[in-house]
């Protein structure tokens, strides 16, 4: 006669130590990955912040300067899928506090001219700090909301990654 005890039952072998090992692993990693995305979205939100509060200092705190384009050029950065990013650029020289200075910055706008004079807006007593970007309360306020969005994005995700892990 045969034994017909176990016939109908599916057993599920037992996990070894390998298996615990690697879930260990797969779990730090996880951790890892999260609190890295969070920790980044945090940085650059800190990082878009000050830049913004320091330019809106410049234009309503700041020393006012005339200024003169010196150069305009702009720079091609790889896109995707064989695209191209232009991006222009320009050198502005002004005279503060009795020396010239010369500033480098992108100007975002591919109309500008050499020998155009400009406005300079810089901090009293660091003239190295300067824009020559003329003074908009809204497209700072948008370029704010816009920047605090992508590392909200961030932040979202790494919870997102680790709480999609432990559920």
């Amino acid at each position: 006669m045969s034994d017909r005890r176990g016939e109908g039952r599916v057993t599920q072998p037992r996990p070894g130590k390998l298996q615990h090992v690697k879930d260990i692993v797969i779990a730090t990693l996880i951790v890892l990955a999260s609190t890295a995305f969070v920790l980044a979205g945090l940085c650059l939100s800190v990082m878009m912040f000050r830049d913004t509060r320091q330019t809106l200092r410049l234009w309503h705190a700041g020393k006012v300067a005339k200024g003169r384009r010196t150069c305009v050029w702009t720079e091609t950065m790889p896109g995707v899928q064989g695209t191209t990013i232009e991006t222009p650029f320009h050198t502005v020289e002004f005279t503060a506090e009795g020396r010239t200075v010369q500033l480098k910055e992108g100007c975002g706008r591919f109309d500008l001219k050499e020998g155009e004079a400009v406005t300079v807006y810089y901090a009293p007593g660091q003239p190295e700090k300067a824009t020559a970007r003329p003074p908009s309360r809204v497209r700072a306020c948008a370029r704010c909301a816009l920047y605090s969005v992508m590392p909200l994005v961030l932040i979202v995700l790494g919870i997102e990654i680790s709480y999609f892990y432990w559920v």
